[in-house]
Parts: structure tokens; C-alpha cells; sequence
């Protein structure tokens, strides 16, 4: 996220580093980076560094609870993955002092910590063919240690996130948006596209029986370059909040370099026929996601700041993005 989370005190922040993980250090810093989570980086008074993640539990109270079991799941299933498993490429959140991994901050954040690491990390966007081999690799192994978080990892429900809130929105296209600068110019564009994204609600919907009959493995869900950090000798894949048991496809569609190489990599190595619908439908989910997450944040009062250019910008990327993809899929 590009701005601080207005609700949070960077000196409970502070406390809890030290109470829970005996972190002590002055050297704060919001890192403008990512969705969905507020990132800090910490200089400890020991010299290590640290990288702290604060997830926002969401503005309905009633679903904090969930979503946090959620959070704890997800990160729980990668600590096995790397340490039952051997994935050494899982770069996992850090235990406190009693063994927990990540930790309620208020009712309405969580935080997790995670070691600092030498490396670069890529930027969010299609990969190269040359980028793409070693994360189908990577994509391989994890999918095959499946069993070691069968009991941990929650399951894909197939759902779409926020689709009754983009329904509402596009049910309420008709009238003027006052919410903020850019909510009407959002519903304007909206608007524009509204039978596109009707229509493709509806084969997401057709979907969803063919892709709950496959396999489900354990998937990391975001597997894209700028959750691939190049190391000194090695690649990590980071950011596991979003670890799930699901088709592999939910991983793949990601990583495919539109020839097509990657996926005929991953077939050629495990002997397995990926499902052209469920790459269809992950990617799909996808896109419908953001559209509905971006409207969803320009209709809440919001000024011209960062984080609301960037909302708009992401609803014009994949409205507008919405024909070359139903003519792909055609």
C-alpha cells in the first residue's frame, strides 16, 4: 500500500515488535509498496534487519475474525512447507518468542515479521520465457508436497472475492457517484464496459463446475515477479498470505509467456494436462477481482492521493484490458 493506515499507532507497532518478538529498534520505516498489506522495514539495535507486514483485517468488524483465521492458516501451511518440506524457497514469516507467527494488532490489523534479505525483487507483470522456467520449477515442487499442508491449508472455495460488491456497482451505474474525485469518472467508465463485464461474471460462473472436479494442490496464488525475490544464489518466493489447496492452474495462468513454453514445461515434467478452462477461469477470477476492489475503493470518500491514482489506475488497466481478453478466450 502506498499510504500509512490512518488507524494504526507506529509506537504499538513498535511495542509489540519488542514484547512478542524482541525486536527492539528505532528505525522505522513505511515502505510504499505492494496491495493490500502496509509494509515497514527495521533496522534492530542488534543489526538485523527485519521486514514487518501489517495485513487490514477490513473495515466490517464481523468478518476480522475470519480473515484473520484465514491469515494464520496460510502462514502456518508455509512454515511447514519449508520445514517439513525442505522448500527452501518458501521465505516464511518469522516465530515470535513463543512460537506464534503472526499476531492480532487491534482489532483490525495483523502483523508478521520476516527476516531481511539481499536480493532483488521483480515488478508485477507478465514473465519472460527465460524468467518464467525456474518459477515453474519452484511452482513443481511445491505443488507436489501437498500432502505435507493437506490438513493445514484451507481450500478454494471458487468464490469470487467482491462479487456482490461489484454487482451493487454496476447495479448502481445509473446515477452519480459523489463519493470522491474520481468515483463518478470510475462509474462513467464502469458504465462503458458494463455488458463486458456482465458477460464475463457469467462465464466465470460456467466455470466454476469444471474447475471444482480437478485436483486440488497446495498453491501459493500470486506467484507473479514481484513476489520472486533473486537472491544471491537462489530465487525466493515471497508473500504466502494467499496459500491455498486449489487447482494448479491457480499458480500457472501467472507464469504462462503467452507461447504457451512454461505450460508445456510444467506438463513435460510431471506428466499432467493443464485445464485450458481453469486457466481461463483463474485468470478471469483475476481480473473481475481487481475491477471490484478498485470500485469498491473509489466509492469510499478519498481525496487525490497515491493510493486512490493507483485504485484508478488499476480499474482503467483491466476494464480496459476486458476485449483483448474475451478475444483471447474466445
Amino acid at each position: 500500500m502506498l499510504n500509512k493506515p490512518a488507524e494504526l499507532d507506529e509506537r504499538n507497532l513498535q511495542a509489540m515488535l519488542r514484547e512478542r518478538w524482541g525486536i527492539a529498534g528505532q528505525d522505522l520505516n513505511y515502505v510504499p509498496l505492494g496491495a493490500g498489506s502496509h509494509h515497514w522495514s527495521l533496522s534492530a539495535d542488534s543489526g538485523q534487519k527485519w521486514f514487518v507486514t501489517v495485513d487490514d483485517l477490513g473495515a466490517d468488524p464481523t468478518e476480522r475474525d475470519a480473515r484473520y483465521s484465514r491469515l494464520r492458516r496460510a502462514f502456518e501451511a508455509a512454515v511447514l512447507l519449508r520445514r517439513e518440506a525442505d522448500l527452501g524457497f518458501v521465505l516464511c514469516p518469522a516465530p515470535d518468542c513463543t512460537g506464534q507467527i503472526v499476531h492480532r494488532l487491534g482489532d483490525r490489523f495483523a502483523i508478521s515479521v520476516r527476516l531481511m534479505l539481499e536480493g532483488r525483487a521483480g515488478a508485477f507483470g507478465p514473465y519472460r520465457a527465460a524468467e518464467a522456467a525456474p518459477v515453474i520449477d519452484m511452482l513443481r515442487r511445491l505443488h507436489r508436497a501437498t500432502s505435507t499442508v493437506a490438513t493445514v491449508a484451507d481450500a478454494d472455495d471458487l468464490a469470487l472475492p467482491g462479487e456482490d460488491r461489484l454487482r451493487c456497482h454496476l447495479a448502481e451505474s445509473g446515477e452519480r457517484w459523489r463519493d470522491g474525485p474520481l468515483s463518478d469518472p470510475a462509474r462513467a467508465m464502469l458504465t462503458s464496459c458494463a455488458e463486458q463485464v456482465d458477460r464475463l461474471l457469467i462465464s466465470r460462473a460456467q466455470l466454476v463446475e469444471q474447475v471444482g472436479d480437478l485436483p486440488f494442490v497446495v498453491t501459493h496464488g500470486e506467484p507473479h515477479p514481484g513476489n520472486v525475490l533473486q537472491g544471491l544464489e537462489r530465487l525466493w518466493l515471497l508473500d504466502w498470505d494467499t496459500c491455498l489447496l486449489a487447482p494448479l492452474e491457480r499458480d500457472l495462468w501467472m507464469v504462462g509467456d503467452g507461447g504457451f513454453e512454461a505450460y508445456r514445461r510444467y506438463e513435460a515434467a510431471g506428466g499432467y494436462r493443464i485445464s485450458q478452462p481453469a486457466l481461463k477461469f483463474y485468470r478471469l477470477s483475476w481480473s473481475l477481482k481487481n475491477i471490484s476492489v478498485s470500485l469498491t475503493a473509489l466509492r469510499r470518500p478519498h481525496s487525490r492521493t497515491a493510493e486512490a491514482s493507483r485504485s484508478w489506475n488499476v480499474l482503467k488497466h483491466y476494464l480496459h484490458g476486458l476485449e483483448s481478453f474475451s478475444a483471447f478466450w474466445r
